[in-house]
C-alpha cells in the first residue's frame, strides 16, 4: 500500500515545478499517474491541467494530509554524503543508503519513507525538522562516507525529526569488503535505538550471496540506473553485467539488467524485439545460474592437464566460494 503522507508530498513536489522524472518501478508515481491529477510531459511529471493546479492546491494538501501520531514509529534514511575528494565514489554513499531503507522496510511496525521522498534532499542543507515535517516522520538517520584506497569511514546518526536530537550515532572504520556488514550493523543498531521489536523470522541481512567484488559493481550499476539517462542506462549495464560475471547467482543484478532494458525500450534506445528479449531473459537468468555455474566447473575439471593444474584450480575455486 501506498502511503498517503509520501503520495501527497510528491505531488506538491510536481505541483511547485520540481523536476520529478517518471519512473514506472515507483509505486508513488503509479499511484500518482493513475488518480490522473498528473501527467507525463517529456520524461517528468506535471500536474495535469490549470484548473487541477487550482484546485488540488495547499489547501485541498493540508485537507488530506493524515494526522501523525508523534510517537510513531517513522523514518526516513536520508542520502548519505560523499566525502571522497572522487564524485564516481558516490555510488557507495547511495547504495548503502538504499540497502539501510531496504533493510528498514522489513522491520514490522515500522514505517520508511520511499527513495524517490528522501532522495529529494540529496545535497540539500535543511533544517531536520523540516525535512521531518515534509516526510511525515518522526525519525532522521543521515551520515557521509569517506572511501580511501581499500577501506571506507562511515559516519552515522539517528536524529529526532522534531528538535534535530541525536537519538544514536557512530564511526565506524572497515574496509570494503565489509560494506554489506555495515550495513546490517547500521539497521540493527537503530532498530535498537527505537526499541522495536524485531521477531525471530525478521531478516535484517537478506541478501543474495554474493562477493565484495559484484556488490561495488551492483551497486555502481543500481548508481548509474538512477540517474535516468541514455547513457547511464549504458554504464549501468556494463556495471551489472561485469557484477554477475563475479556473482552468477546474485538475483538483484539481473533485476537491475531487466530494469535498465525496460527503460531502454521506453527511450526508444534500442529495438522492442531487442529490448523485450533481452530484459526477459535477464529476469528468468537467476533461475538459471546455478546450472550454468556447474557447466563452468565442470569445464574448468576438464582442461586440467596435471596433477598440479587441477590442484591449482580447486585451489582458485575454493577462494571464490569464500568470497561469496
Amino acid at each position: 500500500d501506498v502511503d498517503k503522507v509520501e503520495l501527497l508530498y510528491l505531488y506538491n513536489r510536481i505541483r511547485l515545478g520540481e523536476e520529478v522524472r517518471d519512473d514506472e518501478t515507483d509505486p508513488i508515481i503509479n499511484t500518482l499517474l493513475l488518480s490522473g491529477i498528473v501527467r507525463i510531459e517529456r520524461g517528468r511529471l506535471v500536474v495535469r491541467n490549470r484548473i487541477y493546479h487550482e484546485v488540488f492546491d495547499d489547501d485541498w494538501i493540508r485537507a488530506n494530509r493524515p494526522e501523525r501520531n508523534a510517537e510513531a514509529k517513522s523514518i526516513a534514511v536520508l542520502p548519505f554524503a560523499n566525502r571522497s575528494p572522487n564524485r564516481e565514489d558516490e555510488y557507495l554513499a547511495d547504495g548503502l543508503s538504499e540497502d539501510l531503507i531496504a533493510a528498514l522496510s522489513r522491520v514490522p511496525g515500522l514505517r520508511v519513507a520511499a527513495r524517490t521522498s528522501s532522495f529529494a534532499f540529496k545535497g540539500k542543507n535543511e533544517d531536520v525538522r523540516h525535512i521531518g515535517a515534509r516526510l511525515g516522520v518522526a525519525y532522521l538517520v543521515e551520515g557521509s562516507v569517506r572511501p580511501g584506497g581499500d577501506s571506507l569511514r562511515i559516519t552515522v546518526q539517528l536524529l529526532s525529526a522534531s528538535d534535530g536530537t541525536p537519538l544514536w550515532s557512530d564511526q565506524l572504520d572497515r574496509t570494503l569488503q565489509e560494506v554489506f556488514d555495515v550495513q546490517v550493523e547500521i539497521t540493527r543498531a537503530i532498530v535498537s535505538a527505537l526499541k522495536v521489536q524485531v521477531t525471530a523470522e525478521t531478516d535484517l541481512a537478506r541478501r543474495s550471496r554474493t562477493g565484495a567484488d559484484a556488490y561495488q559493481s551492483y551497486l555502481r550499476g543500481r548508481y548509474y540506473l538512477q540517474r535516468g539517462s541514455a547513457e547511464s542506462f549504458g554504464e549501468a549495464l556494463r556495471h551489472f553485467e561485469n557484477s554477475v560475471r563475479f556473482a552468477p547467482e546474485h538475483a538483484p543484478t539481473y533485476a537491475g539488467i531487466a530494469e535498465c532494458r525496460l527503460h531502454q525500450f521506453f527511450w526508444n534506445l534500442v529495438p522492442k524485439e531487442e529490448a523485450l528479449s533481452q530484459g526477459k531473459a535477464a529476469a528468468a537468468a537467476p533461475n538459471t545460474a546455478p546450472a550454468r555455474r556447474k557447466e563452468n566447473d565442470t569445464r574448468e575439471t576438464s582442461r586440467c592437464s596435471s596433477a598440479g593444474d587441477c590442484a591449482a584450480t580447486s585451489s582458485a575455486t575454493a577462494g571464490n566460494a569464500g568470497r561469496m
